[in-house]
């Protein structure tokens, strides 16, 4: 995965538009396009440091120096497991504070108590 398509990846993770990106970047819209396509070789380090900031992920993740890229491995073997439904699921409960989690927790806990949402019972 190219450090663009990271980028893109991240900021749509946490359902930002490249607008809203770049105002927290304090640059413009078309500057954010330019880094997701690649067009971008020579990002500014204090721009850098602020995704790894908003994205919660370490420099070294977002410039691709990470070699095993294992959250990458990880999101494809549970997508291949369970879905992308599955994944989408993570990605949401990952940008949710402990309350938000516990929450959420809860209320799948309460569905899947009930017989018309579970795949082991046949009605």
């Amino acid at each position: 995965m190219t450090m663009g398509e990271r980028i893109r990846y991240l900021r749509e993770s946490i359902n930002l538009t490249q607008e809203e990106l770049g105002d927290l970047l304090g640059v413009q819209k078309s500057a954010i396009a330019k880094y997701e396509n690649g067009k971008v070789e020579n990002i500014k380090r204090s721009t850098i440091k602020k995704m790894s900031i908003i994205f919660n992920k370490p420099a070294s993740y977002l410039m691709g120096f990470d070699e095993n890229e294992s959250e990458d491995k990880l999101k494809e073997m549970i997508q291949d497991l369970y879905g992308e439904n599955a994944v989408n699921l993570l990605s949401i409960f990952a940008g949710l504070n402990e309350i938000g989690q516990k929450k959420a927790l809860s209320a799948l806990e309460d569905i899947s108590e009930l017989p018309k949402y579970r795949k082991d019972v046949i009605t």
